[in-house]
């Protein structure tokens, strides 16, 4: 992912940065990772007005404290992560952020030219990555050793779907559905629908019986 920004005085440019990091890929990641690294080199004490086309991102930015204040809730939030990290830097700096929301595609001379900016980061050598040692929570869930900064429940769900999606592929049977022939997005939709209906969840898809209801589903 690229991020960038500009900052401006004056109606004149006076820094920029640019950069491109990895990991969780989303607009609005890329958009508060650009909000994290702007915060870090900004005056203690100073008053800080961050303009930005991203609606999701102002929204949480307001929100944060009174509704993802506790563990529960912060782990349903996607890149819970960098927002923790957003607001530690607000404290220590004792920073003032204003959120201002710009239009998208308005011919807004400085978004685009921050968007310009952001384009120069893909071309970076170096790569930006994200790590809070600062969290006031005891757990960070992992897969694999690698942060889970997305919502856990989301990130767990899609995960069994890949499982139930390989254990299926690698059944002989099923080895002549190739993806030309079957929709498999859309014949899991119609499957699990099937078996809500029955009280049953995706994850007894483990025996034969489950495996060739599926077969059947998707050969109809």
């Amino acid at each position: 992912m690229r991020i960038g920004w500009i900052q401006i005085e004056n109606e004149m440019e006076t820094h920029k940065f640019n950069a491109k990091t990895k990991g969780w890929p989303s607009s609005t990641r890329a958009e508060i990772i650009a909000i994290l690294t702007t915060l870090l080199v900004v005056k203690k004490h100073s008053v800080v007005n961050i303009y930005t086309d991203s609606k999701n991102t102002i929204s949480t930015f307001n929100s944060y404290k009174t509704k993802f204040s506790n563990y529960r809730s912060y782990i349903k939030l996607d890149n819970q992560i960098v927002w923790e990290l957003i607001f530690k830097v607000v404290e220590m700096l004792d920073l003032n952020v204003i959120m201002h929301k710009v239009k998208v595609h308005s011919n807004n001379k400085w978004n685009d030219r921050a968007n310009e900016e952001a384009n120069e980061g893909r071309d970076k050598d170096t790569l930006l990555l994200i790590k809070n040692s600062y969290s006031k929570h005891k757990y960070q869930l992992q897969y694999y050793g690698i942060n889970i900064d997305t919502n856990s429940r989301s990130f767990i769900k899609k995960m069994n779907d890949i499982h139930i999606q390989k254990d299926f592929d690698n059944l002989n049977r099923n080895s002549k559905f190739s993806i030309a022939e079957v929709d498999k997005n859309l014949s899991l939709k119609i499957i699990k629908e099937k078996y809500r209906k029955k009280g049953i969840t995706m994850s007894r898809f483990r025996n034969f019986k489950d495996h060739n209801l599926k077969r059947l589903t998707l050969k109809n």
